[in-house]
């Protein structure tokens, strides 16, 4: 039935086509609409950008476990992990610069040993830390809390359909990436995966340069496009790059982060080159 009404939006070209609200009419749980209004893309989107963690997948309990296993190896203490989410959730601030996936992991460790007391003592590289991480992660996948909203499961398998292609960009390395898109089986829906090790020439988002790669890999014009993110950090990057953003944030953070993007904007006259929708229902794919 849903495919039925995939090929009969696409034997109109007046006919807009709503990918999410034809399998899930409702929000995703932990996923609330800022604004009821529908956005309607005025020329038909050819390409999807996906960020991973947070949007593609709810990896929250991978991130946390993962770290408490390797911050309680290196310091050779048991840390709890509600202590490493709650610094994972509320990292050490570091603003809009760049930032590596190694020495954010590293900010965390430092914060988690200045909470427990723990006296100092060498700690491992930014590259290392990555590296011991991963291969936690690689251990453990079998065990961990991680899925995929119903309601971006519903867009991929509905942009698929349409014949809309997709691409992932992570600041996270494929070693934490690829396992659980392969365990969850999501690897085979994207052209591209460009993760934060794919190339030392990128910089991390929120510099532009990530999306600016995956644009130039997918072979479209930025107006045919869409992206989806759910922190400020992406789509402050998205925006740089002069692409449309879907933000999708959880709840209890979507005020700071709306504010935090907003401000980008303004600082950086990015208001006039891009959009930021608010909204994460009712997302149009008209045909041209």
């Amino acid at each position: 039935m849903i495919m039925d009404k995939l090929n009969s939006a696409r034997s109109s070209a007046s006919q807009p086509l709503d990918l999410y609200e034809l399998q899930a009419p409702t929000p995703p749980a932990g996923r609330v609409d800022i604004h009821s209004t529908p956005f309607l893309i005025p020329t038909f989107t050819r390409h999807i950008f996906a960020d991973f963690d947070g949007t593609t997948v709810q990896t929250l309990d991978a991130h946390t476990r993962s770290l408490q296993g390797v911050f309680s190896e290196i310091l050779n203490t048991p840390i709890p992990q509600a202590l490493v989410e709650q610094i994972f959730k509320n990292p050490p601030s570091q603003g809009h610069g760049e930032r590596s996936e190694g020495g954010v992991l590293l900010s965390l460790l430092d914060a988690v040993r200045e909470h427990t007391g723990v006296a100092e003592q060498p700690l491992p590289t930014p590259q290392e830390l990555v590296a011991m991480r991963n291969q936690f992660v690689r251990d453990n996948i079998l065990s961990f809390n991680v899925f995929t909203p119903s309601g971006i499961t519903a867009l991929l398998q509905g942009a698929v359909g349409a014949g809309i292609s997709l691409s992932l960009c992570t600041n996270s390395s494929s070693g934490f990436v690829m396992p659980i898109l392969e365990h969850l089986g999501l690897h085979q829906h994207f052209m591209h995966i460009l993760t934060s090790d794919s190339t030392s020439e990128l910089r991390p988002k929120p510099l532009p340069d990530m999306y600016l790669s995956c644009l130039k890999q997918a072979g479209q014009a930025p107006g045919h496009c869409l992206v989806l993110e759910d922190s400020a950090t992406g789509a402050i990057a998205a925006l740089r790059a002069n692409l449309p953003v879907l933000l999708t944030p959880l709840p209890h953070l979507q005020e700071n982060i709306i504010q935090k993007v907003s401000e980008i904007q303004r600082l950086e006259q990015l208001t006039d080159t891009a959009t930021v929708l608010h909204s994460w229902s009712q997302v149009n794919f008209a045909k041209s």
